[in-house]
This record gives structure tokens, sequence and C-alpha cells, in this order.
């Protein structure tokens, strides 16, 4: 595998942290598990940079991750620890370290994460010189999210018309970006997420909601103004004086979730981040969770990896739009529009809107657990990687 993977050794020794498991993180770390427990052997190149303003040598370095169903081989290239430059150089030693690893392995398909330019490279590379077949992942497109005067998406996306010619299928968030890519020669399969086992074992035991007098609404996730932390805290102020807003998670701007925290100290506790077993824990604790709105270019052509988290724990979800999923209909949760205002009315109503939606809910729990437990995404992946090697061989 190819991806942006930050081993547990990686964010200690550059990034100053434990492995953060958030988001995108997470979801990689998930894919690796759901194959690891197919039985296939995983090795993972990573092009994950780091974030120090000092200028340092970041020395190519392998782990071992172990995980609970089996341990994989991390290869960290080498690089420079220069917040500006490390992203940068991964493009080009990333690569160089995946044909050498391909050279020596022959592994059987290589799967690159969201397609970017390092992982984009590295799987053109050893798909031309060892004819090995590989599987993109897609959770956005290259430019779907803001990045400033930051020039790697336009390096992103220089590589996709030739990565999507020479990719010999696709794993797809949602059937949206369907629009996006030339399928006719390409197969494909639909993975908006992965839900734990664990959380899906914690949401059977947890308590009745709405039962204490006050009331508590999640948000977990990465913390940054483009994913909507701004709009939830000018939110805060609107929340009924029963309710309070736990925030966990990290990131680059979380010190506004600090501030808040002090100015309204009886409305909003901020956990920082938690280990995974404490988040499920606190998600199957609360009585609902909240998806922020995001500055996104294309809002169709992603889907956050927390919402079936979220459906999972059997909290109440309050969301903003959603992109269709097919199979199952998304909509009865999408209530805020974003409008801080809207907050009162939303949280007021929602014990009421709670047990009215418990046939809807219900029915949507099921289906996400049936299709995208950790056991059945496990299938899932396996049939569909034999399937491409079966067909090239």
């Amino acid at each position: 595998m190819l991806a942006n993977y930050q081993s547990p050794e990686f964010s200690k020794r550059y990034l100053n942290i434990q492995s953060t498991e958030l988001g995108g993180q997470r979801k990689i770390g998930l894919l690796i598990r759901s194959i690891l427990k197919a039985g296939w052997e995983v090795k993972v190149v990573s092009s994950a940079p780091t974030r120090d303003k000092r200028l340092k040598i970041q020395k190519h370095f392998r782990t071992d991750v172990v995980l609970k169903e089996g341990t994989i081989e991390v290869f960290h290239p080498v690089g420079l620890t220069f917040k500006v430059l490390s992203g940068l150089l991964q493009c080009i030693t990333a690569p160089l370290l995946s044909s050498k690893i391909t050279r020596k392995w022959n592994p059987d398909i290589i799967i690159t994460y969201n397609g970017l330019f390092a992982e984009a490279i590295g799987s053109l590379y050893c798909n031309a010189r060892y004819k090995t077949p590989f599987v993109a992942e897609i959770d956005d497109l290259p430019d779907a999210r803001s990045r400033g005067w930051n020039p790697k998406p336009i390096l992103d996306k220089s590589t996709w018309p030739l990565f999507l010619k020479k990719c010999s299928g696709f794993i797809l968030v949602n059937s949206e970006l369907k629009k996006y890519f030339d399928l006719k020669k390409k197969t494909n399969i639909i993975l908006p997420g992965i839900v734990d086992d664990e959380l899906i074992e914690l949401s059977k035991a947890r308590n009745d909601l709405f039962s204490n007098h006050k009331k508590e609404l999640l948000y977990s996730g990465t913390l940054k103004i483009e994913r909507g932390i701004d709009i939830l805290i000018s939110s805060i102020e609107y929340m009924p004086p029963d309710w309070k807003l736990i925030v966990t998670g990290s990131g680059k701007d979380e010190e506004h979730i600090v501030q808040a925290s002090k100015i309204f100290p009886n409305k909003i506790n901020f956990l920082g981040k938690l280990e995974l077993h404490e988040l499920f824990k606190k998600m199957c604790s609360v009585d609902a969770v909240i998806n922020t709105p995001e500055s996104i270019s294309c809002l169709n052509a992603v889907f956050p990896f927390k919402i079936f988290e979220y459906i999972a724990s059997r909290s109440h979800v309050i969301s903003t739009e959603l992109p269709c999923i097919e199979g199952v209909d998304l909509k009865w949760f999408q209530r805020w529009s974003g409008c801080k205002k809207e907050i009162t009315k939303i949280l007021s109503s929602a014990k009421e809107d709670y047990f009215k939606e418990s046939e809807k809910r219900e029915r949507t729990i099921k289906w996400v657990i049936d299709n995208f437990s950790l056991n059945q995404a496990s299938n899932i992946l396996s049939a569909y990687f034999q399937h491409i090697v079966k067909i090239l061989k």
C-alpha cells in the first residue's frame, strides 16, 4: 500500500505526538486491518510529511506496526522535517522506495490511497517496470479542499490523466465520484467507510439517550477552520442551557476551541485527542453527534468517514448536507444548514426527533453494520483484489 500513513513510531519521532488516528489515518488503518483479516500480507510505503518548522534530516527507517489482525511493515523514506519542503520531497523519495520494495517483494497488487502525487508516481513506475497492477482508493479529488498557495494540489492533479488510465480499478467513497472518471473499462466498488467491531459492541451496551438533565453534543474530528469548526464555535451561544458541547480531536486551529472553552466554560468541554477506545466510549455515551459544514469545492465527491461511526454509535445524528449513498436514505438526519441560530431549534427538538425517527434509524444502523463492518469490508476488499489479480494474469 502507498499511503500518507503515520505509523506510531513516525508520529513519536517527527510529530511529537502519538499516532493521530483521525479521519484519513483511521480509514487507512481500517483498510489495512480489513486486508489483514482476509489473510493478505501487507507492507506500507508512507508518504507522510512532518510538520516541524526546523530544518532536520528525516532518516529512512522501517518499523513494524502490530494490529489486532496481524503485523505490517511500514517504510518511511528519507526526507526533510522542514514543514514547507517535507511534503514536496516525499513526492520524490516515496516513489523511489516503492520501486525498491516492489522489486524485492513482488506484490500481487498495490493499493494507492487517494492517488496523490507521491502515491501516483510510485504506482505508475511499479506498474510500468514490474507490471504490478494497482487499485486507487479515492476519498476525494485532488483540488476538493483549498490549500492556499501550497503547490502540492497542482502536482497531485498533474498525474491524474495517466494515473486513471493505467489504474486497474477503483475503491470509491460514493457513486458520485464515478462522474469524474471514465469507468467503461474499469471495475469499481463503493466503500464510504468501515466501522470498527469495538464500536459496534460498545453501542449495544450504551445507556438510554436523553435520560440526564444535562445533555451532551459531540463533535469529533480534525480541528480546522475549513472543516467547519468556526461555524461550530459561533453556534455555541445559541445552544439551549441544558446542552453542552464535547469536542475531541486535534488540528492546526484547535486553539480556537481552547479559547471558546474559556469563554463558555459551562457550554463546551474540550477533551483533546482521545485514544480510539476512549473516543468510541464517548460516542456511545453522548446524546447527539454533529457533522459540521466543510469548505469543499465539490461536496458530492466526498463522504465524511465518521458518519458511519456516528450512525453505528446509536447517538442522535445532526448533519449538514451529504452526498447520496446507494442503498440507503441518509436525508433524515441532514437537518442543519450550517446556520448558527438553527442550533437552538435543532437541539430543543432533538429528543422528540430521536424517538420519532426510531424506525429509520434502526434500519440505517442495520444497513451500515451489515455492509460496512470490519468483517464485511474484509470480504468485499479481498474478493475485489482477487478478481483484479485473476483477470490480469
